[in-house]
């Protein structure tokens, strides 16, 4: 499970698994957020900046699924 928080609210996304329409990057959000997430260790938190277009319509007090376009800054930290 992998979630996205937006900082300062309680809104959350989702890697969604549909093809991705960036053409600077292949394949589905959840390949994208493999291919970023070499090195990382189970205990550990992602922090990064993500740049997400919703896929799905918003719903209050649900995860909304998302298209990833880019991770920048990533940087990992112990739980």
């Amino acid at each position: 499970m992998f979630r996205i928080w937006h900082i300062g609210t309680r809104h959350e996304f989702l890697p969604d698994t549909h093809g991705r329409d960036s053409d600077d990057v292949e394949g589905t959000s959840w390949e994208y957020l493999l291919d970023m997430l070499s090195g990382f260790h189970k205990d550990d938190a992602l922090y990064a900046d993500f740049v997400v277009c919703p896929t799905g319509p918003y719903v209050r007090g649900a995860a909304q699924y998302a298209e990833i376009r880019s991770i920048r800054h990533k940087r990992f930290a112990p739980r």
